[in-house]
């Protein structure tokens, strides 16, 4: 392959002339900021690829552009014919700086490209075509890993002639068209030889636009991208990845037969791909932000400051918002040596009436994440949440991954969420708690990563919540999911903060971002950056004495409990304190957990720790979180259910009277109303049962 130099606008070198080009960039070229080292840069990044057995050579577009201008914007904008140049020159200057035995083919992946070839998903145009561009997006869709057949083998059925056939082509497979044998010249038939055939391992992967990048109303759009050799399987569905390929176009077909059609779709021909750190993408801090965060972190006021910074739209949910923003700060997840997972997300759940502001404010939490998704459980399903199989062009099925696999390493917002199905709601519990997805659908077992903290809303059954009644009565949620929650708040709509409240919407409405910014709150985008900022670079050790403070908090709690008294406090509690007081330190951007850690952490905690109250008896319950029932009615159904069993035995094993059954009730105390509910629940469940009307049975004695 020759490629002569042109004049004016055409290429400065020809084939030859860019693969000597680049070896000598590989040779020559040192890091102006590296004096000291006298070695070329890339020497040994040369040296341990081949060390490592790997092929590729991760090379900043920069030193290119500094090398040599003509020859980066000739990279840039003719791709296709400077690409094998690259790789040619590279695999010169192994031979001469390593003289490997064994001879290789070796990839250049270039990365950090100039902002004019860096783009969204969405702002691809036509002048974009077959130049090299540098795209981030979020992969939606791994294809199986598959062949691709660059060197094709053919023999002719007549003369047993071999003829080797070359593809540039991943959709159409080039066949001969005469045999090559002058003595045949037959057109046909040909048949493929597999063994003698050259062929590299490839994979499509479907990738979106980021969800937070999107506008309202606006479709997110995507686009196939095909690896090939070791850039296969480095990604999954679910990550945030940066990707550097050449834009080309492929052919569409009408219908189902071979008619072409005038719409070619976009692809890309991925050179490199990297997956993108969780708080990579807002990794371009500046130094004078940084400043600005340490300042604002010597701030005394600072966890009132956070609290009224966070959607500052709402006021009076002080509470609510601290729980947000420590779950924004989080804490790292922790993996043991036996493999065993410590979750480091916490959970929170917004439970009350309506109009309280509860959607606005995961909304804004999920704002503040890197990877935050939004959702509302009315239009979601337990597919939309964890995953769905997908059907491919060739008919091969793949999981497709849902809101948590796409939030790994954020925030998923799941807005009314006492409005989904059942069966919707339930296949979330091991994301919750394992913060995985696991999926058995069209044959596949997949393990998705869901590494996620989950903010959730829910409204009351009958949308007024009534203070009278267990919680877990008054929304339909199972416990199994509700206990799963680090945090739950109960937030009424009740008249003593109504003045405040109306002060600052009429103000808001009136004045708009003059009332905002006159309260001092950090705008949204310096919020984003420090949170981030704290997770990247913040990492607390707990202090002995918080340790200390945290088991006698925990010992003494339980002592309320036990016995005949209800259950104060579960492991499940201790955690959340645990993980909470870590996100306590990371806000403060202290390098220690201290006491103040755990004396703000205790105040949030026993604001959340009112639901747990049972209204009859006014005493602590974890277990009307755990099992969705409070000890005072457990006990009360333990009653009914002895009563049943004595009269049966009155009765000779023929069952008791169901009027007797109420009067006995009765007589411990027990209303009506709560007896028919127990024996409708105990039916429910077929641990009662009708033997002959009105005479009830237990099914198991």
């Amino acid at each position: 392959m020759s490629i002569e130099k042109k004049g004016g606008g055409g290429l400065k070198y020809n084939y030859e002339e860019s693969i000597n080009k680049f070896k000598e960039f590989f040779q020559t070229y040192h890091d102006p900021k590296n004096t000291e080292d006298l070695k070329p840069k890339y020497y040994k990044a040369i040296d341990g690829m081949v060390a490592n057995d790997e092929v590729s050579l991760l090379v900043d577009f920069d030193d290119i552009i500094d090398f040599d201008n003509d020859l980066a914007d000739q990279y840039l904008n003719e791709p296709n014919l400077t690409i094998p140049a690259p790789n040619e020159g590279l695999k010169l200057a192994v031979t001469e700086q390593i003289h490997p035995q064994k001879e290789k083919k070796y990839f250049v992946r270039v990365h950090n490209l100039p902002k004019t070839h860096t783009l969204k998903v969405k702002d691809i145009a036509e002048d974009q075509v077959h130049k090299l561009i540098q795209i981030t997006g979020v992969v939606t869709l791994a294809s199986y890993k598959d062949f691709y057949m660059h060197e094709a083998m053919y023999s002719c059925a007549k003369c047993g002639e071999y003829i080797p056939i070359k593809s540039d082509n991943y959709f159409v497979a080039n066949k001969p068209l005469e045999c090559t044998n002058p003595a045949c010249g037959r057109k046909g038939p040909f048949k493929i030889v597999d063994q003698y055939c050259k062929s590299t391992l490839i994979q499509t992967l479907k990738i979106n636009d980021f969800p937070e990048d999107m506008k309202s109303g606006e479709i997110p759009e995507d686009f196939d991208c095909i690896v090939e050799g070791d850039l296969v399987g480095k990604v999954l569905p679910g990550n945030k990845v940066e990707v550097v390929g050449v834009l080309a176009l492929k052919q569409t077909t009408v219908g189902r037969g071979e008619t072409k059609s005038p719409v070619y779709t976009k692809y890309l021909k991925g050179m490199h791909i990297r997956p993108i750190g969780v708080e990579e993408e807002l990794s371009n801090i500046t130094d004078e932000e940084i400043e600005e965060i340490k300042k604002i972190a010597q701030t005394p006021n600072l966890k009132q400051l956070m609290i009224s910074s966070f959607c500052p739209l709402i006021t009076e949910r002080d509470y609510a918002k601290y729980a947000l923003l420590l779950q924004a700060f989080g804490r790292p997840q922790k993996i043991l040596d036996d493999g065993t997972k410590i979750r480091g997300d916490s959970h929170i759940l917004l439970m009350g009436d309506p109009g309280t502001g509860k959607s606005q404010l995961i909304q804004f939490a999920t704002k503040l994440s890197a990877r935050g998704i939004f959702a509302t459980g009315k239009g979601v399903t337990s597919a939309g949440l964890t995953g769905s199989a997908v059907q491919l062009s060739d008919r091969r099925w793949t999981i497709q991954p849902g809101v948590l696999s796409l939030a790994d390493g954020g925030i998923a917002g799941i807005d009314e969420f006492s409005r989904m199905e059942m069966g919707d709601r339930d296949a979330i519990h091991t994301a919750l708690e394992q913060q995985e997805v696991p999926q058995h659908k069209a044959g596949l077992k997949v393990t998705l990563q869901a590494r996620c903290a989950v903010c959730a809303t829910a409204n009351p059954i009958h949308d007024r919540f009534d203070n009278h009644k267990p919680f877990t009565e008054q929304f339909n949620l199972p416990s199994t999911i509700i206990g799963r929650f680090d945090m739950i708040f109960c937030i009424i709509d009740d008249t003593k903060q109504d003045d405040a409240i109306a002060k600052h919407v009429t103000n808001v409405h009136a004045k708009g971002n003059k009332v905002l910014k006159a309260n001092g709150e950090i705008p949204i985008d310096l919020m984003r950056k420090y949170i981030t900022y704290a997770r990247k670079n913040i990492f607390p050790e707990y202090d002995d004495g918080v340790l200390v403070s945290i088991q006698e908090w925990y010992k003494k709690t339980r002592c309320q409990g036990g016995g005949d008294k209800p259950t104060t406090a579960t492991t499940r509690q201790l955690e959340a304190i645990l993980r909470l007081v870590y996100a306590n330190a990371r806000m403060r951007l202290s390098n220690k957990i201290e006491d103040r850690d755990f004396r703000d952490v205790m105040q949030l905690y026993e604001e959340a720790r009112k639901i747990m109250i049972d209204p009859e008896t006014n005493n602590f319950d974890v277990d009307m979180i755990e099992t969705g029932r409070p000890k005072s009615q457990r006990d009360k159904i333990t009653i009914v259910m002895g009563i049943i069993q004595q009269n049966d035995k009155k009765y000779n094993g023929e069952g008791a009277k169901t009027s007797e059954i109420y009067e006995d009730a009765r007589a411990e105390g027990i209303p009506d109303t709560f007896i028919r509910k127990t024996i409708e629940d105990l039916k429910q469940k077929g641990d009662v049962y009708e033997p002959r009307p009105d005479r009830l049975k237990l099914t198991l004695i």
